[in-house]
């Protein structure tokens, strides 16, 4: 969880997130239009062949959980 940061965050892991097996990424889009990454951490993975699932349920009490990136190397959840 690092409030917005996810695609620095990625970018900086470029050379070695072939050694992570699975990946969870909360995204803060529900906060402000400057901490919107959804698209963009989804994207990240998508160009890199890695399978995604996204949790997106419409929980307007619970915004948070409308923006969570799971993705798998193995294509596995």
């Amino acid at each position: 969880n690092i409030e917005g940061a996810e695609i620095d965050l990625l970018k900086g892991f470029e050379k070695h997130w072939r050694k992570v097996q699975n990946f969870c990424i909360s995204c803060h889009d529900f906060v402000s239009p400057e901490q919107r990454t959804y698209d963009a951490v989804r994207r990240w993975f998508f160009e890199r062949g890695i399978s995604l699932m996204s949790y997106t349920p419409t929980d307007c009490a619970r915004a948070w959980r409308n923006y969570y990136v799971y993705a798998s190397i193995s294509g596995m959840f």
